[in-house]
């Protein structure tokens, strides 16, 4: 599962390598479901996939995205809440 989970970064870097989102210039909602995607990995402990040395591209990607209005206001959530 891990694996098909990296794979898929994987492919999303290469995909940026060449586009500002994911297909192109515009934010569309394959960006929308990558963006939930990215923050449930970033809940889930797996930050290192997605802000470290090996996907560059893919983390200036999710910070473009967490810097959203958008994502301010869907309030979605990367950190347990507290009981």
């Amino acid at each position: 599962m891990e694996q098909n989970a990296f794979e898929a970064l994987t492919f999303a870097e290469k995909q940026l390598d060449s586009n500002t989102f994911l297909l192109g210039d515009s934010y569309s909602l394959t960006d929308v479901i990558w963006t939930v995607v990215l923050s449930r990995l970033d809940l889930l402990g797996f930050s290192d996939w997605i802000n470290g040395n090996d996907s560059p591209l893919l983390a200036s990607y999710y910070q473009r995205a967490q810097n959203r209005e958008s994502f301010t206001v869907a309030q979605i959530q990367n950190k347990w809440w507290d009981k």
